[in-house]
């Protein structure tokens, strides 16, 4: 059994353990709720070693646009600008 405790922080309370239905029977990988880090305990020959990075990194990419998106919020709260800064002003004109 894989230690439930962060391998980054060291702490054993914010660790969530996720289940994805049809790939693994239990827990496929964790996530710290502390600092981010995300574990799981499969090694390379391991078909659910790839089914677990694709998870991960699905994770991530969804937690980047959620982070994204509310930052573009509180700065348009705060600006009042609702353009989107990644692209130029030239785009405007």
């Amino acid at each position: 059994m894989a230690s439930t405790k962060c391998p980054s922080c060291r702490s054993d309370k914010d660790v969530a353990g996720v289940v994805v239905r049809g790939v693994f029977d239990g827990v496929l990988y964790w996530e710290c709720m502390s600092c981010a880090k995300v574990w799981h305990r499969f090694r390379p020959p391991d078909d659910r070693y790839a089914a677990a990075h694709e998870h991960i990194e699905h994770r991530r990419e969804t937690l980047r646009i959620a982070a994204e998106r509310e930052w573009n919020r509180e700065r348009e709260r705060i600006t009042g600008d609702r353009r989107d800064p990644r692209t130029s002003y030239a785009d405007y004109y």
